[in-house]
């Protein structure tokens, strides 16, 4: 792509989180980009979905000021840019290798940087980093990481619209409902529509739809499973969720009643309650795989005629209701938006 001095940009960069945020991040950068009239770059291989946005939605409209396929490579051109945060004006590559030391791994949680662990990690990152060719270009990275660890780039659009800086990155995660509103705007390319046409041909059928979310968020499901088992008796239900165990206590619960899923490849280990969308150590074409799964679950609750989901308990956000459950409980009840996202073009 090509970047002109003579533009003013937003990178928005969504920040290991899951599909409902990605969508509420890069809303809120959209409309922040129409309001300050800056072109949106959009970045999401450092979020939950692995991989280029581009390469599931496309534009209904098409908009040359809205770039949905940003790739690393051109970070060099927008490092001439002045930019805001100022910490990271000519070095926002560091976003890039701030995540490759430690949000790639997601091995153990780290509210703060206070394990010697980490700083293994970080040293051994840094010195395997073949673009960090020189050692003073390690060491101003570990110096940069030392003295802003905790900094994740929070910014208040509120006060930014005629901020003079060249580029505004935004790096951020968080939810909400949103999320519909950035899907207005889009469709899944033709190729992802027939991809999911084929997990989803039973959705010409009745069917209800669950979502359980048993990971980072956890929920009391078995004791939902039971609540809602004379709801649902006899009936064909599309189970959707990111903890595998949950599949099994299902089908010994609801045993009158019809459970499907849609394949996808969860984590080996449940030890340290990994989302299925931390995948980042997955390959290409299982990232790819397991992205298309989450979305054919996501249009497939929204073609249920009814979706039922568990309150969350104990999670560090103090929310009861998984971000994803909330997305597909209002794409549910839009048809329309339903399909123009499934529209097929010629």
């Amino acid at each position: 792509m090509s970047i002109s001095m003579n533009e003013k940009y937003i990178l928005c960069i969504p920040r290991e989180c899951g599909f409902n945020d990605i969508l509420c991040q890069i809303f809120n950068a959209y409309k922040f980009a129409l309001n300050s009239n800056r072109i949106l770059l959009v970045d999401t291989s450092l979020s939950g979905l692995a991989d280029s946005f581009s390469n599931y939605f496309k534009l209904i409209t098409p908009d040359k000021r809205i770039i949905l396929d940003f790739k690393f490579d051109d970070i060099v051109k927008l490092n001439m840019l002045t930019c805001f945060p100022k910490n990271i004006e000519g070095k926002v590559e560091y976003i890039y290798y701030q995540f490759g030391a430690f949000g790639s791994k997601k091995n153990q949680k780290w509210a703060h940087f206070n394990s010697i662990l980490k700083i293994f990690q970080l040293v051994k990152y840094v010195f395997n980093n073949l673009e960090l060719n020189a050692i003073i270009k390690k060491s101003k990275f570990i110096l940069f990481f030392l003295t802003n660890r905790g900094n994740y780039y929070k910014i208040n659009f509120s006060n930014l619209e005629n901020h003079p800086a060249q580029l505004i990155v935004h790096h951020m995660s968080g939810g909400g409902e949103e999320s519909i509103q950035l899907l207005s705007i889009l469709e899944f390319k033709n190729e992802i529509k027939k991809a999911i046409q084929k997990k989803i041909e039973y959705k010409r059928f009745d069917y209800d739809a669950i979502h359980v979310r048993n990971t980072d968020y956890r929920s009391d499901f078995k004791t939902f499973f039971e609540n809602i088992n004379p709801a649902i008796f006899g009936r064909r239900v599309l189970l959707c969720t990111d903890d595998s165990g949950v599949i099994n206590d299902a089908l010994k619960i609801l045993n009158q009643s019809e459970v499907i899923i849609i394949n996808k490849h969860f984590p080996n280990s449940k030890k340290n309650n990994i989302p299925i969308h931390f995948q980042w150590h997955l390959s290409k074409e299982k990232i790819r795989s397991n992205n298309i799964s989450m979305l054919a679950e996501l249009l497939a609750m929204a073609n249920a005629k009814r979706i039922f989901y568990p309150d969350l308990i104990d999670n560090i956000h103090k929310t009861s209701v998984s971000g994803f459950s909330l997305l597909a409980k209002n794409l549910n009840s839009r048809p329309d938006l339903v399909n123009q996202l499934m529209r097929i073009n010629g």
